[in-house]
């Protein structure tokens, strides 16, 4: 019962980003949702308290599959360079599958974003920059970035490149080549914060 349960939040929450990608998060509503899951409006509420919770497990959903990427791609990598190229394709990947974090994250920036999501953004956020500061520190370590460089600090510039891709994407839609835009900020910060600027990795993601 309860592996039934966790499947239907779990369809639930996939659904909602389905929704969110598509329309934004007004789009997501009581009625939309239940009528696409293909349940009454009231069972939603037998899974989740509120709208806003539905919005927290669709954002653990995407971030779920984000290190299941991460995962695939990072085995086997050693060089700190590349593994920071790995988070730029999983980027692409997921701005492929789904529009919906650039719409969750800028609706979380607003004057009315919402507390509950907003307070879940940052904890994926904070957790998502100790994994970019853990490699450039790596990286620090094997002699390839500066050593004098603040670990967390440069992983916010890193972390920062996503932030606009998203947020120029929304704006832009397809007029903005995002995957440019990555590819020369990443040439940018890696020789920006090499030791040696004249190895910058490997080739585009």
């Amino acid at each position: 019962m309860a592996r039934v349960k966790g499947e239907r939040k779990k369809q639930i929450a996939g659904v909602a980003l389905e929704i969110i990608s598509e329309g934004g998060i007004d789009a997501l509503t009581t009625a939309e949702l239940s009528k696409r899951v293909g349940i009454v409006p009231s069972a939603l509420y037998r899974h989740f308290a509120s709208m806003d919770e539905v919005v927290v497990a669709a954002i653990h959903e995407m971030v779920g599959h984000a290190g299941e990427l991460f995962l695939k791609y990072a085995q086997g990598i050693s060089d700190p360079r590349e593994q920071l190229r790995v988070s730029l394709r999983i980027h692409r990947e997921l701005l492929h599958k789904s529009k919906a974090m650039p719409h969750i994250l800028a609706a979380s920036t607003t004057s009315h974003g919402r507390e509950l999501f907003r307070g879940t953004i940052k904890q994926v956020q904070d957790r998502y920059m100790a994994m970019l500061g853990a490699v450039i520190q790596s990286g620090q370590e094997q002699g390839i970035f500066l050593p004098g460089l603040d670990a967390g600090d440069a992983a916010l510039q890193f972390f920062s490149i996503l932030v606009m891709a998203n947020i120029r994407h929304i704006a832009a839609g397809d007029e903005f080549d995002v995957e440019t835009f990555k590819a020369q900020s990443y040439d940018i910060f890696i020789r920006g914060i090499s030791n040696r600027p004249e190895e910058t990795g490997g080739n585009h993601a």
